[in-house]
């Protein structure tokens, strides 16, 4: 049985469960709970400010799990070459 899959396929699976009927409605108040915005800063502070602060955890959070990801990434690859090299 072959379960190669192709990037873009990959890509399409994980946007097509992100956008789920019970996933996306989740979005906005996991959003704001990462920002650290509740309603009441929404509402003293206004809108515009706590998008930021929002805007800001997200990328955030999304550079730590890249950097994440690459690392362990790149110790696979590490490690199967150290493998396969003495397997020879």
């Amino acid at each position: 049985m072959n379960l190669d899959v192709t990037m873009g396929g990959a890509f399409l699976a994980g946007l097509l469960s992100f956008v789920s009927p019970c996933v996306l409605p989740l979005v906005p108040a996991y959003l704001a709970y990462m920002g650290g915005v509740s309603i009441e800063d929404m509402l003293d502070e206004g809108w515009a400010r706590a998008r930021w602060m929002v805007l800001l955890a997200a990328a955030c959070f999304v550079a730590a799990r890249l950097a994440e990801w690459t690392r362990s990434w790149r110790f696979a690859v590490a490690a199967k070459r150290g493998s396969s090299s003495n397997q020879r």
